[in-house]
């Protein structure tokens, strides 16, 4: 069995729209967890497991 792996840093999976940083904006905003939740379940479904984190960055496999 292979692996394919892949490490992401929390900046990329939770970046700021350039609408999110206006502070009068915030009414709709959605909360940052509930986001990076939904970004790490749409890499699980694509094959990605999350192994572990450390310092800000996820590590993720896919069997190849």
């Amino acid at each position: 069995m292979s692996f394919e792996y892949k490490i992401l840093k929390f900046e990329d999976l939770n970046q700021p729209k350039s609408h999110d940083l206006d502070i009068y904006e915030n009414v709709k905003k959605v909360d940052s967890d509930e986001e990076l939740t939904k970004k790490l379940n749409m890499l699980g479904k694509d094959g990605w497991e999350l192994i572990f984190v450390l310092n800000g960055k996820f590590f993720l496999k896919k069997i190849i």
